[in-house]
């Protein structure tokens, strides 16, 4: 649609909206007629309305020109008359337009980028990418087409390829990211948060590790990802991630709210009054433990974000330097209350903030609660006990104690204690990776996987190989090879060939490093020619 000036008999200029059929113009609405300068502009406000409806443009701040009654072509007067002012003259040749560009919607862009603090990212050829993805989107190469249109300087094509190389490298996602945030928060716009998630597919015919077919938004069976954002009530970016195409969109929720959380909640704690920080964090911990205690969580972000809190809370209280007896209280409480006992804490966790004389009274109340209960029941009364609970948290702290204090025989003892499960092997093997006992760990892992030929031995496996992987690489290919004996399947099939291919790799690294390189200008003489 568009809208039309024209004149009437009575001299009056009418507003019209039209649309354009074919060869012919149509009329959508006659908007009025002006007789002044003043109905005439605001005719054509009201015209401009109908045509643009919700559409917002850019506004680059261009007084727009002032519209008269005179500038509409008179078709009463029978004759062509020179408006008063313009002087007669000679006929000048017509203008011929030598270029034009868009240099105006480049600048504003860039003014709002660098004004937004992205030009913390100091490339300008990044930059001008980003303003070309906005304007149209395309591909990096027929982005120089619209950087041209755009009257930019443009690069060649190999040098926005070594741009976007450095994306990585240079840390330019978290310099935005941080940006984002800060643009965000100064706002005011972190009280309420959004997300989304959208799916971008690619006309490939293999998937790849990313690319996989999956649910799509447009009903297509092309390879694609799974794209979520994490956005401020205005709609401004705050986080973004992509995953497998395959992957459901309810699981994307808790990566990318972990990820913004790590990026920024946490690194803005070393500026924040650490009283104050583990003031808001405990009541923070202390109302999600009551709402989970009587809501719904079948989607696990509430209890996903209590196991934050309880990560945090005693980085926090070592911060705040909190009473140690304060923190023995709430730590008792809140393990043996009996509220909730879908949470364990690790009293190793809390040693930084409860110190030596701490950790001490720590553990005196944890005898005085045992001394409390009574005998203890055996392993097949352990459920049916009234105490059960309790039993649990004592020895959870047991095991965790253990490890604290890198005491070899109590990690065994409380760890693997009658070695009749083969998860309980698994578990004294990575506690004892935990103090930095990787032989301890390689042994223990190694009987668990010999335990039986149960999924926890198949398990334990898997951890036991990661460790040669680490530890001993030299002794992965075999063990591999002997997992895939046991338990034949595809998932032990390519973790051998996966195994396989980097031991030819180190061979033949090795085998080029002691190639011998004859020196310029002798001739090299095989062996059995000498």
């Amino acid at each position: 649609m568009f809208v039309r000036k024209v004149r009437t008999a009575s001299g009056a200029v009418a507003v019209q909206v039209m649309r354009k059929s074919g060869r012919r113009d149509e009329l959508v609405k006659h908007v009025g007629s002006a007789h002044t300068d003043a109905e005439l502009g605001i005719l054509l406000e009201q015209a401009r309305q109908i045509v643009t409806g919700d559409q917002d443009v850019l506004d680059f701040e261009v007084p727009a020109r002032i519209q008269r009654v005179t500038d509409v072509a008179d078709w009463r007067s029978g004759t062509l008359t020179l408006s008063p002012g313009v002087p007669k003259g000679a006929a000048v040749a017509p203008g011929r337009t030598a270029g034009t560009c868009s240099r105006l919607l480049y600048d504003v862009i860039g003014a709002i980028y660098d004004w937004v603090g992205f030009d913390v990212v100091d490339d300008p050829v990044f930059r001008d990418l980003v303003i070309a993805r906005i304007v149209e989107p395309t591909s990096k190469v027929d982005a120089l087409r619209v950087l041209t249109d755009l009257g930019a300087d443009t690069v060649s094509y190999r040098t926005i390829q070594r741009s976007l190389a450095k994306v990585n490298a240079e840390g330019y996602r978290d310099a935005v990211a941080a940006k984002c945030f800060t643009h965000a928060a100064d706002r005011g716009g972190l009280s309420l948060l959004l997300y989304d998630v959208t799916t971008l597919y690619f006309e490939a015919e293999n998937e790849d590790g990313l690319r996989k077919v999956g649910y799509s938004k447009e009903r297509r069976i092309d390879p694609q990802i799974v794209v979520g954002l994490l956005v401020d009530r205005t709609g401004f970016p705050l986080e973004i991630g992509c995953f497998e195409g395959n992957t459901a969109e309810t699981t994307t929720i808790i990566p990318i709210i972990t990820a913004f959380a790590q990026r920024h909640l946490e690194a803005a704690l070393p500026t924040v009054d650490p009283a104050e920080a583990y003031s808001v964090t405990h009541k923070a911990l202390g109302s999600a433990i009551k709402v989970i205690a009587r809501a719904d969580d079948s989607s696990g972000i509430i209890g996903d974000a209590c196991r934050r809190l309880l990560e945090l809370h005693p980085k926090i209280a070592a911060a705040a330097n909190v009473a140690a007896a304060k923190l023995i209280d709430w730590m008792i409480t809140f393990q043996f209350d009996g509220d909730v006992d879908y949470f364990t804490l690790d009293p190793v966790a809390y040693a930084p903030a409860l110190s030596e004389a701490g950790m001490i009274a720590y553990r005196a109340r944890l005898m005085q609660i045992e001394a409390s209960l009574g005998p203890r029941p055996g392993q097949a009364d352990r459920w049916t006990s009234p105490h059960s609970h309790e039993w649990f948290t004592l020895e959870w702290n047991a095991r965790r104690l253990a490890v604290l204090d890198r005491d070899i025989d109590a990690i065994i003892a409380t760890h693997a204690r009658d070695r009749r499960v083969a998860a309980w092997l698994q578990d004294t093997a990575q506690a004892f990776e935990e103090i930095g006992r990787p032989d301890l760990a390689i042994e223990w892992a190694k009987r668990a996987t010999d335990f039986n030929d149960g999924h926890q031995s198949r398990r334990a496996a898997d951890y036991w190989c990661e460790l040669l992987d680490q530890h001993r690489p030299h002794e992965s290919l075999q063990a591999r090879l002997l997992v895939f004996r046991r338990w034949p399947s595809a998932t032990t099939a390519a973790h051998l060939h996966a195994a396989a291919r980097h031991r030819l790799a180190r061979l033949s690294s090795r085998s080029l490093g002691h190639t011998h390189v004859p020196s310029p200008g002798c001739r090299d003489v095989h062996p059995a020619h000498r």
